[in-house]
């Protein structure tokens, strides 16, 4: 069990396939206890990385 902090290019990753995205899903699977902490500006940094992938694509 460990903490680990998220950024938005990590959260990123949550959704997005790309280099890192299975290590990061595996800090995230509940049964390891690790905890994910992120700044609250990171929902709005997220939400304009996935749209510009969804307008660049």
């Amino acid at each position: 069990m460990a903490d680990y902090y998220a950024d938005s290019s990590v959260l990123v990753k949550r959704h997005v396939n790309e280099t890192g995205t299975a290590w990061f899903q595996a800090l995230c699977v509940p049964a390891t206890g690790n905890n994910i902490v992120t700044a609250r500006i990171s929902i709005v940094e997220v939400y304009n990385a996935l749209n510009h992938r969804k307008r660049e694509n």
